[in-house]
């Protein structure tokens, strides 16, 4: 990604109120964060959403995110500041509003002068730092939050015609594989990097029982008839597999209105060999095919279905980007708008604030607006 996260450009919400450059944000070593990897994060997007004649910016469930963010600090053994789920959200469409994003006539996120196919939206939390260096430490956080215009994750080919993984013959198993924490992570940037050097787009993983569980980033599933199957967030033992992904979430919805059962238990290797189709979800990802699987144990390359998109999954992934993001609230609201939390005025203020000062508190301005949000009941949260 061509970026300079060093540019007066990107902003960050620091906690609930205060607006800065990302730049000026800055994280000490003296952190647990930083020494003990204590920290988690979480990522949703915006992108254009063709609604009511015309394109605007829609931000995919940032309330679910930041509830499954107090979730694993939660998880973790770790209490973040009480702050209103409603009221973050808020302070977050502020940001995108203040960092001047909008949409060209045909579809993209327009930002400082380039075009992007979306905006990642990044919160955190990080301990504060101590006057100390043990363990068993009472500790402070913060949440930090940041926005990134980017292109898709997995490239244009992907989106075409699917992605081809590399499964590493190492087993992944992590005590806390359902939280989004940073400490999961390691594992992950390296087999992801490891795939790419060898020619594959995306690391897939298998457990200790030799079952599918999850990409280096994202969910798995697998379309058998007409039953999708996704690994479950914790098997029957208890032991953690997958991360509770929204994306993935949400395309059950889909499959459940086509008639599809839905199922969440383990997937075996041979069930996903044998699939007609299997695919990755993830925010950043979005909803993508997999084309190829090599396993790195049997040294074996495998065509996953016929090698293409099934009829199936070219159903979900036309009601997912063909209508999903044109607007359609049939299947739930999906996106936050800034028109639906602040007004023209409000917003140019914003602007203009920004522009002329560098910097807001977003108290300060009278901003701290709070909206009812009202959202459909999923599987999880």
């Amino acid at each position: 990604m061509d970026l300079n996260l060093r540019n007066d450009k990107l902003l960050a919400l620091v906690g609930i109120d205060e607006i800065v450059p990302l730049k000026d944000v800055n994280i000490s070593v003296a952190s647990y964060s930083v020494q003990y990897g204590l920290s988690g994060f979480e990522g949703t997007h915006a992108r254009p959403i063709f609604r009511e004649g015309k394109w605007t910016i829609g931000m995919m469930h940032p309330d679910l995110n930041l509830k499954r963010l107090f979730w694993t600090a939660e998880g973790l053994g770790f209490e973040l500041p009480k702050y209103d789920i409603e009221e973050l959200v808020g302070g977050i469409m502020a940001l995108m509003v203040a960092s001047g994003y909008d949409t060209t006539e045909d579809g993209k996120i327009l930002h400082n002068g380039k075009e992007y196919n979306m905006v990642y939206v990044r919160p955190f939390f990080v301990a504060k730092p101590v006057e100390n260096i043990g363990l068993g430490v009472e500790l402070e956080f913060e949440i930090i939050t940041y926005l990134i215009p980017m292109n898709l994750y997995l490239g244009e080919r992907a989106e075409k015609e699917g992605i081809r993984v590399w499964i590493p013959k190492i087993k992944r198993y992590l005590p806390f594989a359902n939280l989004k924490a940073s400490s999961n992570y390691p594992l992950s940037i390296k087999m992801k990097l490891k795939a790419k050097e060898l020619g594959y787009d995306e690391a897939l993983f298998l457990d200790d029982e030799d079952t599918i569980v999850e990409g280096s980033g994202e969910n798995v599933g697998i379309i058998k008839g007409d039953i999708l199957k996704t690994p479950p967030m914790v098997d029957e033992k208890g032991k953690p597999l997958a991360l509770p992904g929204f994306t993935m979430q949400k395309i059950e919805i889909i499959a459940e209105r086509m008639g599809m059962k839905v199922k969440r238990e383990k997937i075996t290797r041979e069930e996903f060999l044998e699939a007609d189709a299997a695919f990755l979800t993830g925010n950043a990802a979005g909803l993508v095919a997999i084309n190829t699987a090599y396993f790195e144990d049997e040294e074996r390359e495998y065509k996953i279905g016929d090698g293409v998109k099934n009829e199936k999954f070219r159903m979900l992934e036309e009601i997912y980007k063909g209508k999903i993001f044109k607007g359609d609230e049939s299947f739930g609201k999906w996106f936050e708008y800034p028109e639906e939390w602040f007004n023209e005025e409000e917003m140019e203020m914003l602007r203009r604030v920004i522009e002329r000062d560098g910097k807001l508190n977003l108290s300060n301005v009278g901003l701290r607006k709070k909206r009812k949000m009202v959202r459909e009941k999923l599987r999880y949260f």
